[in-house]
């Protein structure tokens, strides 16, 4: 399985207090492959990524997440193409394909707390 990234930073200032809840909640789980455009061959080292949410961090209504070097989960495909992206909130998502020989690409999915959405094959073109 390709290594998948989770962060948060908390900033607490001295003499502060700081309650940090955090959900149990399995959340929600995304799988899939990378194909070439033509020979349907995997595509190994693409990165595969959530970008974060236009309100965190970004105030801007242009906000592009191709150019948004931040994500929320961040992973590389395999040697074979695999994907795994764990512990995402259930709803809508963008989720974006980076190759450097191809480009990027994002597909909305709908993520289902508890459950693992097995997506169809992509297919990266060259741009």
């Amino acid at each position: 399985v390709g290594a998948c990234f989770r962060a948060r930073d908390l900033v607490v200032k001295a003499g502060e207090e700081l309650i940090y809840r955090a959900s149990m909640d399995p959340g929600g789980s995304i799988e899939g492959v990378v194909l070439g455009p033509s020979s349907g061959e995997p595509i190994p080292g693409v990165f595969v990524w959530r970008p974060l949410d236009r309100g965190y961090g970004q105030d801007s209504k242009d906000w592009d997440p191709k150019n948004s070097y931040e994500a929320s989960r961040i992973c590389k495909t395999t040697d074979k193409g695999y994907y795994y992206i764990p512990d995402l909130p259930p709803g809508e998502h963008t989720i974006v394909y980076y190759a450097p020989d191809f480009g990027w690409m994002e597909r909305k999915i709908t993520v289902v707390d508890g459950r693992k959405l097995q997506l169809n094959p992509i297919r990266l073109t060259k741009n």
